[in-house]
């Protein structure tokens, strides 16, 4: 990896009368431009993401998608929808006068990258996604119930087991109305419980403990990307009106590479799989033995060898 780099540029981005985006700029100004859009929903850019590409080559952009970060207000879920993230990335790539851009994206970075890639065809010179997500219904059945019921049973009884009989009927349901209703101390205490299960899920690594509501009450702060991903998730990521896949052929011409985990949990392997062989200008590399996080064995090595052939071999 490369040495880590300051940003040599910040912004505070107003994208509608409710929203103001956090937005950074680093290495080459004059460079081909690189967009990194963390996951979640709910996530923040982190600073290390920089350390993925050359600073001398790529004019690097990062910002923080509505309700996340830095970005204010944080939380908030009014006018925060898969369209409005597509309209901001619009606007600040018209701010800082670029004509077309790169984009990284992992997990729900990689539906945002996609989505904005169908819309914007003409606007992406070309596309790096990691532990692809594609925003179906059938995914989130599996990341959240099947891949826990079939290799972390234990797991998914803690999870279950942390509602009151009558809600484990339809666990989802209930986390997401806890999560996302106004009682502040069922908030605070299923945010936790959903963050620490998903965390879980996100590595190789045989986790099945999990603290159950009276352990997490005691924690200072509720973790934001659970609200986010509960929005999203309720609102089936605001695309059924246009599937993924099914609006593929947008994007034909465009160049990009597919990295994921074989052993992911959370994002099955077979949306990777499918999306490669409607795209076939992708590169697909299934990486063995990792599950869905960045930091997982071979992950970080596959996405720095894929940003490096994007310097070499489209630029």
């Amino acid at each position: 990896m490369f040495p880590a780099i300051r940003s040599y540029k910040t912004h505070f981005l107003r994208t509608d009368p409710v929203h103001r985006i956090y937005l950074e700029e680093s290495g080459n100004r004059s460079g081909e431009p690189l967009l990194f859009l963390h996951g979640g929903p709910g996530g923040s850019s982190q600073p290390y993401i920089r350390r993925f590409c050359d600073p001398k080559f790529f004019r690097i952009i990062q910002f923080d998608q509505r309700g996340c970060g830095k970005s204010k207000p944080l939380g908030q879920l009014k006018g925060n929808t898969t369209q409005s993230l597509m309209r901001d990335m619009e606007k600040i790539r018209k701010i800082l006068r670029i004509e077309k851009w790169a984009i990284c994206g992992g997990s729900w970075g990689s539906t945002l990258a996609l989505a904005y890639a169908e819309k914007f065809p003409h606007r992406v010179s070309a596309l790096i996604l990691r532990s692809v997500f594609l925003g179906t219904s059938e995914e989130v059945n599996w990341a959240f119930i099947l891949a826990a019921k079939k290799y972390r049973p234990q797991l998914w009884k803690n999870f279950l087991n942390n509602l009151p009989l009558d809600e484990q009927l339809d666990p989802l349901i209930s986390y997401q109305r806890r999560i996302l209703g106004s009682n502040r101390k069922l908030k605070h205490t299923a945010s936790w419980v959903w963050h620490d299960y998903e965390r879980a899920l996100s590595t190789v690594q045989n986790i099945i403990h999990l603290p159950n509501f009276k352990m997490v009450a005691r924690r200072k702060k509720t973790p934001n990307s659970p609200q986010l991903e509960c929005h999203y998730i309720r609102n089936h990521f605001f695309l059924t009106q246009n599937p993924i896949l099914k609006r593929i052929e947008s994007i034909k011409h465009v160049p990009g590479a597919i990295i994921h985990g074989q052993q992911d949990l959370l994002c099955h392997p077979k949306n990777a799989r499918a999306l490669a062989q409607k795209w076939k200008r992708a590169k697909l590399h299934l990486v063995p033995k990792a599950g869905h996080s960045l930091s997982e064995p071979g992950m970080s090595e596959a996405v720095l060898q894929a940003i490096g052939d994007l310097q070499r071999n489209v630029f």
